[in-house]
């Protein structure tokens, strides 16, 4: 079993998501993967 970790590009920005992209390979990650939207589904967010 592989485990992954999503990273969503409509709701952080590029440096975010690179920091949590290292983050999940640090911890053990065997691979992620992003959305492939990036508006926000909210105006919040």
């Amino acid at each position: 079993m592989r485990i992954g970790y999503n990273l969503a590009a409509e709701a952080f920005g590029r440096k975010e998501l690179v920091r949590q992209a290292v983050a999940a390979e640090q911890a053990g990650f065997d691979f992620v993967e992003i959305s492939d939207h990036f508006h926000p589904w909210l105006d919040n967010q």
